[in-house]
Formats: C-alpha cells, sequence, structure tokens
C-alpha cells in the first residue's frame, strides 16, 4: 500500500519511499540506505537501471546485490504505477 507524499513522491508500507529530486533524478529509499538513480523524461519516464550500483553515502561500502538492483527496480516501477507515471526500463 502507497501514500502519495508529494506529486512525484510516494511511500510504501514496505519500507521504501521514491522520490524524484530533480529533471534527471530519482531517489530511492529504504531504512537508512538510499540510491540515486538516473532518469529522463520523454515518452514515458526512462529509467536507467545501469546507474543503480552502490548505496549512497554513508552506505556507499555496503555492498548492492544483483538482487538488491532487482528488487529496487520492482519497488521503483510499483511506486511510479500508483503515482500514474508512465516509465520505460532503459
Amino acid at each position: 500500500m502507497f501514500t502519495r507524499l508529494g506529486p512525484n513522491s510516494a511511500q510504501s508500507t514496505d519500507g521504501f519511499r521514491v522520490e524524484r529530486i530533480g529533471r534527471m533524478e530519482l531517489k530511492y529509499s529504504e531504512g537508512s540506505r538510499s540510491v540515486t538513480v538516473e532518469v529522463e523524461p520523454g515518452d514515458g519516464l526512462a529509467i536507467y537501471r545501469g546507474t543503480i550500483t552502490s548505496w549512497n553515502p554513508p552506505h556507499n561500502d555496503d555492498s548492492l546485490t544483483g538482487e538488491d538492483k532487482a528488487r529496487i527496480i520492482r519497488n521503483i516501477c510499483a511506486a511510479l504505477e500508483f503515482l500514474g507515471t508512465e516509465y520505460v526500463l532503459a
């Protein structure tokens, strides 16, 4: 279940938050860790999966596994669908 926090942000009862922090960036947070994902507006918000490489400081030494990356992408997509934002995975 999601709660809309603003026009471009949502929080899930599953413990994660997705928010657009600029024209070309999206921030995904879970607990005290977050990751910045590059995006690009167009015929749908292009989400550049290849930019999900590490957690933001101070957790940048924590490993970000393939399983983490798949969960992050899945959660971002669910949040964008809740917000009514069209997207494409790039």
